[in-house]
């Protein structure tokens, strides 16, 4: 649990992997996004695998924090975008603090779901006892918690694009969202971010 196969399939471009950064210790804000890896999305990321309720109520709010954030992408005309390094350790900040008092931390537990990285166990993998808390704090994410990568958007404003390029992991694809339907109540016709 803490350390997944992905953390050796993603790198930042300046060639740095995942795995090399979290150190057997995997991070993310609100378990879906992490800071220097412009416009990944994990489901089911760092503490919210859950082993008490349905997986599928923590999936949902992600799903619904990754599509009010392309709709504002769009909107702002970024490209990609990054959450805030300081957002996302201050929300680990507050997990770990959450996590310290549980069976699993000062309970003498010994599982898969602590943390390799420091000397004292921090509980890494489960989500808090209060799935629904989890869910609306991933629903109630605000987009200020993000900011354009490599400031993209004023990039785009100079050349008079309309951010119609998407840059997912280091790669340059079409927007998936048009012009019209980000006006429309239509759904995008694909969302591969």
């Amino acid at each position: 649990m803490t350390d997944p196969p992905i953390d050796k399939a993603h790198h930042r471009d300046d060639g740095v992997s995942l795995g090399s950064l979290w150190k057997g210790s995997p991070e993310a804000y609100n378990g879906t996004v992490v800071s220097g890896f412009p416009n990944l999305f994990f489901l089911l990321g760092p503490n919210l695998g859950t082993g008490h309720s349905s997986a599928m109520t923590i999936i949902e709010a992600q799903l619904d924090l990754l599509v009010r954030t392309m709709i504002e992408m769009r909107r702002e005309k970024w490209s990609s975008l990054d959450v805030r390094s300081e957002t996302q350790a201050k929300y680990n900040a507050e997990v770990q603090a959450a996590l310290q008092t549980t069976v699993y931390n000062a309970g003498g537990c010994s599982s898969y779901y602590l943390d390799k990285k420091w000397a004292k166990p921090a509980r890494r993998a489960l989500v808090d006892a209060r799935a629904a808390r989890s869910r609306a704090r991933i629903r109630s994410s605000p987009f200020s918690d993000f900011t354009p990568a490599d400031d993209e958007r004023e990039e785009d404003e100079r050349r008079g694009s309309d951010g119609g390029v998407v840059n997912v992991l280091g790669k340059k694809y079409p927007a998936v969202l048009s012009p019209a339907s980000s006006s429309s109540s239509r759904a995008p016709r694909a969302a591969s971010v």
